[in-house]
């Protein structure tokens, strides 16, 4: 499987990144990683997530309350966002 990032997703974890480091660094390391390796296993298992919000999507919970929302089509994941569980996606 191919794995491709929206701008959206990006800017997403950069921003999670930054908020977390701000108090806690470590956190932050363990977050981003706990990304990395949920993104790595999805690759093996695209389905694993389970049916989205928004139709055609799927969202993974790969720590906390953090949401990956992607979709898959034929052999790519897209990665739409990575958002808090206590926001909306997409923004209402």
């Amino acid at each position: 499987m191919r794995l491709l990032w929206s701008a959206e997703a990006r800017a997403d974890r950069i921003a999670i990144w930054d908020y977390l480091a701000a108090e806690n660094p470590a956190a932050a390391i363990r977050v981003d990683q706990a990304f990395a390796d949920a993104l790595e296993h999805l690759c093996g298992n695209p389905l694993l997530g389970r049916p989205g919000l928004v139709r055609g999507t799927r969202d993974l919970f790969p720590v906390g309350h953090y949401r990956i929302v992607y979709e898959v089509v034929d052999d790519t994941i897209s990665v739409l966002a990575i958002t808090h569980t206590s926001r909306l996606w997409p923004a209402q």
